[in-house]
């Protein structure tokens, strides 16, 4: 089994507020769109954003989580 590197700081921070939220109440998307993966243009990352817009133009709460790949 590969070994995982412990999360940088901001990653976990990030982390942490997200649980907090979640257990105040605070944080309760009713969709969670997920994009796993890197963020070439082949992964098609524009369609899960236009999937969350559309969501929130209807008012349905709901949350973007890309796993892997960056953001540029």
């Amino acid at each position: 089994m590969p070994r995982l590197d412990p999360p940088d700081e901001a990653i976990a921070a990030a982390r942490r507020r997200w649980a907090e939220a979640l257990e105040e109440g605070e944080a309760q998307p009713q969709f969670v769109v997920l994009h796993v993966g890197s963020c070439e243009p082949r992964k098609n990352i524009e369609a899960a954003i236009r999937a969350v817009a559309l969501l929130a133009r209807q008012r349905i709460p709901a949350a973007l989580v890309q796993i892997g790949g960056v953001f540029t």
